[in-house]
């Protein structure tokens, strides 16, 4: 649907051109033999309201008659025809009005020239605010198609993550029932609390960092049941940062895939690191795990690692930055998105 951008502006627009033909009028009616009050008047007004009002019909046929390539030759044809039959009209109405006002003489060439060029002057101008107007219109179409295509990129990343970690989470506990069913019935509680808080966020595009990290405590109470002692978890969280925003679901698949391609492949006991600190308006996020250098994939294709990149350069573009490396029997993610401070966020420092 077309957007009218001049909306209730129809009054001032007439004003505008009602003073233009107005001043015209009086410079046509400073070269004749009469110059008074009443021929200004009588005169005056019937003429330059008639062609105020023609001008602004020019809108109309501009809208019908557009500047494309295949009807250009046709739209500039009309206009010239519509400005001649309109100053010829102007040139009757001042014959009209001379009948009725003795002495009254206006030069019919010069009348004809000015009506003319007001009217292709008054068509010119809408057309370059329907240009300016198109142009704004495909914009906005555009900018709503791009948002469109970055929520459903959100939407497939979110959905590819949650049955990801469901299939991981019924796998351990398949295992556990067998061997420990104790032990299964309390993973299947932390799970419970696990997907709650995931649903929960789920929902949202962004979260505080306090809200991520409690996922990441019902995340890791998962886990330690699984891998009991092989499971070490330290965290350095600053005073600040809990308070900042991030994309949802961003750190708790990370964390995951520490756990599953790091910690899962070694034969004795683990440690995974998370240090989250705020400077020069970023949020710094190191996640470092352990991991077994004889590992042919150690961490590399978590879907957690794969879809890290786009999920920040949706929201963030070119101001967020993450690399990763293993190294040594430890593996490194590094990232850095902008502070963007949450508008409610819990009192931080407490532990994972």
């Amino acid at each position: 649907m077309r957007i009218d951008i001049w909306g209730k502006k129809r009054t001032s627009l007439f004003l505008l051109a009602w003073t233009t033909v107005w001043v015209v009028w009086i410079a046509f009616m400073a070269s004749g033999p009469l110059w008074n009050l009443r021929t200004l008047v009588l005169a005056g007004l019937p003429m330059t309201s008639f062609y105020a009002a023609a001008c602004l019909s020019a809108d109309h046929l501009c809208r019908f008659f557009p500047l494309r390539p295949s009807r250009l030759w046709t739209s500039l044809v009309n206009q010239v025809a519509a400005a001649m039959t309109l100053a010829f009209a102007w040139i009757l109405i001042d014959h009209g009005l001379s009948a009725l006002i003795p002495g009254l003489y206006l030069h019919n060439i010069l009348l004809f020239v000015a009506g003319m060029l007001l009217y292709l002057t008054a068509a010119a101008g809408f057309y370059a605010t329907h240009a300016v107007q198109d142009a704004w219109q495909a914009q906005r179409a555009s900018d709503q198609a791009q948002l469109l295509a970055r929520e459903a990129e959100l939407r497939a990343l979110r959905a590819q993550i949650n049955p990801h970690f469901l299939f991981n989470s019924l796998h351990s506990i398949s295992a556990l029932a067998g061997i420990d069913p104790p032990r299964a019935r309390q993973m299947c509680l932390h799970l419970a609390e696990m997907f709650r808080l995931s649903l929960q966020l789920g929902r949202q595009e962004a979260v505080s960092l306090a809200d991520e990290l409690k996922l990441l405590r019902a995340y890791l109470a998962v886990e330690q049941v699984r891998f009991g002692s092989r499971l070490h978890f330290r965290d350095e969280v600053d005073a600040l940062s809990p308070q900042a925003t991030l994309p949802s679901l961003l750190l708790q698949p990370l964390v995951e895939n520490a756990v599953k391609h790091g910690i899962a492949g070694l034969t004795g006991h683990g440690q995974i690191l998370l240090r989250i600190a705020t400077g020069n308006d970023m949020l710094q996020i190191l996640l470092e795990n352990d991991y077994d250098p004889d590992s042919l994939s150690p961490n590399r294709n978590g879907v957690g690692l794969q879809n890290v990149r786009p999920r920040l350069a949706t929201p963030y573009g070119s101001r967020a930055t993450v690399i990763w490396r293993g190294e040594k029997g430890r593996f490194s993610v590094r990232m850095q998105i902008p502070f963007e401070p949450a508008d409610t966020a819990v009192p931080p420092g407490a532990p994972l």
